[in-house]
């Protein structure tokens, strides 16, 4: 009974690994507006914490590892909050500023010896990140 268990519970965790939303460039961005990609690279630490990511008031959604999340956002000053979900009970900040027609790329994800962070990227590192979920 237990080796069958430990195979299902294995093949759930299988069927979840690799499903993320695809990215297919980038979207124009109106006039008098930015926009805002978070970033989460996939990582087997902490798989299955989802992050409740806001940028300013507005919740942007649940953040899962290999996934991604973006808006478009009027310029100005914003504080970027990211929860970590469940047991785990933590919150990290950090201030950004939007201007017209520029893009915002931050990273939020956990890492060894209990890291849990969000941080701004520059453009090459968030695209080679951003390619990882393309459909090639």
């Amino acid at each position: 009974m237990l080796r069958i268990l430990t195979i299902f519970i294995f093949s759930i965790v299988i069927s979840g690994c690799g499903h993320h939303r695809y990215f297919k460039g980038f979207e124009d961005i109106p006039a008098n507006s930015g926009s805002v990609y978070v970033i989460r690279p996939s990582s087997f630490v902490n798989l299955g914490a989802a992050l409740e990511i806001k940028v300013g008031s507005n919740n942007l959604g649940y953040l899962q590892n290999g996934h991604f999340l973006n808006t478009l956002i009027e310029p100005g000053k914003y504080k970027v909050t990211a929860y970590a979900t469940g047991s785990f009970g933590k919150q990290r900040e950090i201030e950004i500023t939007v201007y017209p027609n520029e893009r915002i790329y931050l990273e939020a994800g956990f890492g060894l010896e209990g890291y849990f962070g969000i941080k701004q990227i520059d453009s090459e590192v968030a695209l080679s990140e951003l390619n990882e979920f393309t459909d090639n």
